[in-house]
């Protein structure tokens, strides 16, 4: 496993755990569509989960989508994102 990520939700948005599901699992399937790795399941989430990047090599490419997704679903500025 090259990197991983824990996505944190915050602020207000927090509360919103329909809408954090979809983002989480449009990241998911288009995590393993691209075949950059996988998250932990977006179905269960709350308020935070992960982002497992499997190469080295897909670090940039992956993270871009991660945070394309992020802005897509107009969460850009609600969520941390941290290297674990």
């Amino acid at each position: 496993m090259a990197k991983s990520y824990r996505i944190k939700v915050i602020g207000e948005r927090a509360s919103d755990i329909h809408r954090t599901r979809n983002m989480a699992e449009e990241l998911h399937v288009e995590f393993m569509r691209h075949g950059y790795g996988t998250t932990s399941d977006p179905d269960t989430m709350t308020t935070e989960f992960e982002v497992k990047i499997k190469a080295t090599r897909d670090i940039g490419e992956a993270t871009k989508l991660m945070r394309n997704i992020l802005k897509k679903h107009y969460m850009e500025n609600d969520v941390e994102i941290e290297a674990v």
